[in-house]
């Protein structure tokens, strides 16, 4: 379970109410994370989709002039939802097999409640169930759900701590580190 890289959380938040506030500074976030991707060998074209989606939300938010919680979940994603994707290639470039995971897309389900998302307990089977299917080791991103109704939500401060707990338990570990 991968959280946000240092400090890119805050920045995803900046640039979101920026953006509100009529300035987009998307640009920030891609310099640290090309920087990353350099210092790591890795493609520089690696997360373009997500900058390229990133970048559209922020353009929303400008235009509109105003910043709604789902809204603000959604931007704080590209942060672990990156991560995972460096994670995962670091990994295949030194020879193992891994594969990036979203973790809504392995079935964990939270209430609606925007910036501070609650697990619910249907998620521990469909969670231990998807896991299985994953090729490789999954590098699963933290702090991140999707509510009953489909719509990203965050599971707020030191949600991957809690995703981590929440895989940990999914797939009978005996420790969590």
């Amino acid at each position: 379970v991968v959280s946000a890289h240092l400090g890119v959380t805050d920045l995803l938040d900046t640039v979101a109410r920026s953006a509100a506030d009529g300035m987009l500074e998307g640009d920030r976030v891609r310099i640290r994370h090309r920087t990353l991707l350099r210092q790591l060998g890795l493609h520089p074209e690696l997360l373009d989709r997500y900058f390229t989606e990133l970048f559209g939300l922020l353009g929303g938010i400008h235009e509109r002039g105003r910043l709604e919680p789902s809204e603000r979940d959604l931007v704080l994603s590209f942060g672990e939802r990156m991560s995972a994707r460096i994670v995962a290639q670091t990994l295949r470039a030194m020879g193992h097999l891994a594969t990036p995971v979203d973790a809504f897309d392995l079935g964990l389900v939270s209430d609606s409640n925007h910036g501070a998302a609650r697990p619910l307990p249907e998620s521990r089977q469909r969670v231990k169930s998807a896991l299985l299917d994953v090729p490789g080791i999954p590098v699963v991103t933290g702090f991140l759900a999707k509510d009953r109704r489909g719509n990203l939500t965050t599971l707020g401060r030191n949600g991957s701590d809690l995703t981590a707990a929440l895989m940990a338990e999914a797939v009978g570990a005996g420790e969590l580190q």
